[in-house]
């Protein structure tokens, strides 16, 4: 299946008809580029390790990172990260500050940090101007570690940027210049190692930008660092405040009742806020009853049943008691009986070790896709219904009171043809209310473990493939006489995160002359990819030429499979 090794450049234009060049392995004619953005993709060649398309974006979409796949009917990639981003793009080329690259900005740099030296630009700023720069390395998946140093007209550093307390070990700084003239743009990795690639963005944008807020969020009410000034809220309703001045703790109050079901979640450091938020659920008499965000790798939830009816306090503070105008946080509250959360279960090998959790499913038409989830129960122990999002025959749909685990299967429809791409999303309905559907993330936690927050991915890519792939080369012999043939199978590769399942392969060959003849069973060994073996010819044959098929049949996963072969050229010489 095709391997994507690269993508150039990292960022695509909004708004723009881009070519987006692409290296990597087993490249095909049949070649596709996905995006998880929306654009429209056009192949303009390809060959076996390198392919060029045409990308057009639409305009409005937003500074985002996003994810890129190629796919073919033999398989479909893993995900590569880039940037979309509107700012047109250059090339870094001085690593002397005495000659720095002129930069005419907004703009933004492409580029690979070099060993033991640093990129310099030159920027024309005028007195007053603001000047934002920001780099993206470690949030599209890269191991650089970027450093940003900015100097005046007069050679004093005026800015210095190092790792950030939401972009991780990404820079960014804001900087407004006291003066006009010139100013001196320094970049390099921290480490002085090379070769990890980066995106700086330099332009007068927003690096933290304000929140937009629904009507309905309740705003915290200062002073409310006492329990006598707690905000007051209903459960169902979001929360908005801020920790203005470090070791500050808010307040904020609701009526509960006795064996309800909360749920508070916060959300701050994955919207740009730098505050790790530590939430404490107190009763009436103060008694700490249950405390979330002490974990800071874990996304912060607060689940409780409540023990009485009576008046909660929920105490917010910062983990590490800083505070400031940035230091921004909301919390979703939710109420219910209980709820339902689940993962993908993965398989494990002969040995009962867990094999790695797949970030992308392929299968052939008719082909049964077995999946098992761990579930985790929230103070509900009924049955649940489960539900995907698209039409496929879905055998397991209940998940039975109690059940910790579920089991169920989805048919690929018959007629589906190699080369479709379908998108799988997974939830449950319980008592009426569907469940958040399933994040798949952490399958990237291997490979990306190095990054702040893993790319999200809440559907499984399933690409519909060819069981096999048959070639031949043409067959010559003379009358009376015999040669020794080969025919080559290509196999369905195995599905990530399962046991391999090879099968054996029969083989027939299909339009024969009269007079030519050969083993009356062609078989594939499950575990070999070719078959070696002899064509004869009878003397009384007259010269003739044919075109041979090859008719294949087997078995993938369980599923019977056949397919014929392009034509053959057989020729029978006098």
């Amino acid at each position: 299946m095709p391997l994507l090794k690269t993508v150039q450049s990292l960022s695509f234009g909004s708004g723009k008809v881009i070519e987006v060049r692409v290296t990597g392995e087993r490249f095909s004619e049949g070649l596709k580029l996905w995006t998880s953005f929306i654009a429209k993709s056009e192949l303009i060649n390809v060959e076996t390790k390198k392919a060029i398309f045409r990308l057009t974006l639409p305009a409005h979409i937003p500074v985002k990172i996003g994810q890129v796949r190629v796919y073919d009917p033999t398989g479909i990639s893993t995900p590569f990260l880039v940037l979309v981003d509107p700012l047109s793009t250059v090339s870094p080329k001085s690593a002397q500050r005495g000659k720095p690259q002129p930069l005419a900005w907004p703009v933004a740099i492409d580029g690979k940090f070099s060993a033991q030296s640093s990129h310099w630009f030159a920027l024309k700023v005028e007195e007053a101007e603001r000047l934002s720069i920001e780099v993206y390395s470690e949030r599209l998946s890269a191991k650089g570690d970027p450093v940003i140093r900015l100097f005046d007209p007069k050679g004093r550093e005026v800015g210095y940027a190092d790792d950030d307390d939401v972009r991780g070990s990404d820079a960014a700084l804001m900087y407004k210049a006291p003066m006009a003239g010139i100013y001196l743009l320094e970049l390099r990795d921290v480490q002085y190692r090379g070769g990890e690639f980066y995106h700086m963005r330099v332009g007068r944008f927003d690096l933290w930008p304000e929140w937009k807020l629904a009507d309905n969020v309740i705003r915290e009410r200062e002073p409310n660092d006492e329990v006598v000034q707690a905000t007051f809220f209903t459960l169902g309703r979001s929360l908005y405040g801020h920790i203005e001045k470090p070791g500050s703790i808010d307040h904020f109050q609701f009526s509960g009742k006795k064996d309800q079901w909360i749920r508070l979640q916060a959300h701050s450091r994955r919207i740009g806020s730098p505050a790790y938020i530590v939430m404490d659920l107190r009763d009436a008499a103060g008694k700490i009853l249950q405390t979330a965000g002490d974990d800071i790798a874990k996304p912060v939830v607060l689940r409780h049943r409540l023990p009485a009816n009576g008046t909660y306090t929920l105490c917010v503070e910062e983990f590490i008691r800083q505070g400031g105008p940035r230091y921004r946080y909301r919390i979703d509250t939710f109420t219910g009986l209980g709820g339902l959360s689940f993962a993908l279960k993965p398989a494990v090998d002969a040995k009962k070790k867990p094999l790695p959790l797949p970030n992308r499913l392929w299968a052939i038409p008719g082909q049964q896709l077995a999946f098992n989830l761990r579930v985790v129960r929230r103070n509900y122990e009924g049955r649940a219904e489960f539900f995907v999002n698209n039409d496929w025959v879905l055998n397991g749909s209940m998940l039975k009171e109690k059940a910790k685990e579920h089991a169920f299967k989805l048919t690929v429809p018959s007629h589906s043809k190699p080369g479709e791409l379908h998108f799988l999303t997974f939830g449950f309905v319980a008592d009426g209310v569907r469940m958040a559907p399933a994040d798949f993330s952490e399958v990237f936690r291997k490979s990306w473990g190095h990054m702040m927050f893993l790319p999200g991915l809440d559907e499984l890519p399933v690409l519909i493939i060819e069981p096999v792939h048959i070639s031949m080369n043409a067959v010559q012999l003379k009358r009376g006489g015999k040669v020794k043939v080969r025919i080559d199978v290509h196999r369905a590769p195995e599905p990530l995160g399962q046991m391999p399942d090879p099968q054996p392969i029969t083989l027939a060959l299909e339009n024969l002359p009269q007079g030519v003849s050969v083993p009356d069973k062609l078989i594939v060994d499950a575990k070999k990819n070719f078959i070696e073996f002899e064509i004869k010819a009878v003397a009384e044959i007259k010269a003739t030429k044919v075109m041979m098929i090859i008719h294949a049949k087997g078995k993938y996963r369980g599923t019977d499979w056949e397919r014929k072969s392009m034509p053959v050229n057989l020729e029978v010489a006098p």
